[in-house]
């Protein structure tokens, strides 16, 4: 099966030379120095953009598609956007509490709660966390537990549905296109001559870009311009987008 363009790496000069540096024993610490990283985190993120991920063996990075193939992506074991950096973290030895602060979270505990919410849980045996699997045990005690959590799933499963429905046809009579509910970005193709424009900003901002670019697979310029583009639609240029899509 051939590797989706988008897994392609990115051999530039930049990520040939880490490469080669690391093959010659150079920490990885002391390349983000060479490069003006903040940390060998950001180098990590730099490197993730060229389409490569740490290898802790190889002590060197490898090709994502490789990486993807050696442990089957499409297996339970893979894991998405910020669950993965935290799971890789862990695997590099890193403290919770450290952890916890790289990933913009208050403290380990809010870490946790994260994590839970997302399905996984802390594992001692593996000291990391893992997908929560498995079922109650099958006695008399737990089936009156599981039926009311059966009960209690209906309900809160048929309120969701009947909320979504709503929404939907509130957003429909107000003639709004977009639907909160759904997770999907739109897309724009947008000519023109491209310019840099820079702007400084939050750095929380950034770093919410960087990790949706990263989960999403999204480049950061789709994610301004699609931003940009709403913007304008929702306070007062939607007849100028409109334009705008007409002459492109």
């Amino acid at each position: 099966m051939s590797t989706p363009a988008e897994l392609m790496p990115i051999y530039d000069d930049r990520v040939n030379e880490i490469l080669r540096s690391l093959s010659d024993g150079i920490p990885r610490e002391d390349l983000a120095v060479k490069y003006k990283h903040r940390d060998y985190r950001s180098l990590d993120m730099y490197m993730r953009r060229k389409n490569f991920t740490w290898d802790k063996e190889e002590q060197n990075y490898k090709p994502i598609h490789t990486k993807i193939g050696q442990k089957k992506a499409m297996d339970e074991n893979m894991h998405s956007g910020k669950v993965a950096k935290v799971i890789e973290s862990f695997k590099e030895g890193v403290d919770p509490k450290t952890v916890a602060q790289n990933n913009g979270f208050k403290d380990h505990k809010r870490l946790a709660e994260y994590m839970t919410n997302k399905g996984y849980e802390w594992s001692g045996k593996e000291e990391n966390y893992v997908r929560k699997v498995g079922i109650l045990k099958d006695d008399k005690s737990n089936d009156d537990v599981k039926e009311k959590g059966s009960q209690k799933h209906q309900k809160t499963v048929k309120k969701d549905d009947e909320l979504q429905y709503l929404v939907k046809t509130l957003y429909e009579k107000l003639n709004m296109e977009d639907n909160p509910i759904v997770d999907k970005m739109p897309r724009y193709l947008i000519s023109g001559i491209r310019k840099n424009k820079t702007t400084p900003i939050s750095h929380l901002l950034h770093e919410l870009i960087e990790n949706f670019g990263y989960e999403k697979n999204v480049p950061h310029r789709e994610i301004i311009e699609t931003a940009l583009i709403d913007f304008f639609r929702n306070y007062g240029y939607k007849y100028e987008v409109e334009e705008l899509f007409k002459n492109s």
